[in-house]
């Protein structure tokens, strides 16, 4: 039994957590070496380019395309997929999404989000403290 499951093949889709593209998608077209790869998120707007697998994450959605697919066929394979759909359904997406939205947050929306936070914790404390002394 093996303890990884997430191995660098092509087709893998990963996260860039580094440089211009940061936050963004793509797929694995080319393993060069065994500290580099070539990616490219055709629907992201990621330009095929070789990075190091130091700066980006492996998720678990894999894209079935063949080694140094064109931009044209690897675009097809990630709309058939439906690869944006599966990565924003995923838990890591929508904890990836949710940390952008409380970001991009002005001073009136985090303002409503506190009168939000004691208005809940106010209704929990007056039912913990019914439950309590019943």
């Amino acid at each position: 039994m093996s303890v990884f499951r997430r191995f660098v093949q092509v087709g893998r889709v990963v996260i860039i957590e580094a440089g211009s593209d940061k936050g963004k998608l793509a797929s694995i077209v080319e393993i060069v070496n065994q500290r580099t790869i070539q990616i490219e998120g055709p629907v992201t707007g990621v330009a095929r380019q070789t990075i190091k697998i130091s700066e980006c994450s492996l998720t678990d959605i894999v894209v079935k395309t063949t080694r140094n697919a064109r931009t044209k066929t690897l675009r097809a394979a990630w709309e058939r997929d439906g690869i944006v759909e599966q990565w924003e359904s995923s838990s890591w997406g929508r904890t990836r999404a949710g940390r952008v939205t409380k970001r991009e947050l002005n001073d009136f929306g985090r303002f409503k989000v506190m009168l939000a936070k004691k208005r809940a914790n106010r209704i929990i404390g007056r039912e913990v403290s019914r439950l309590v002394k019943a």
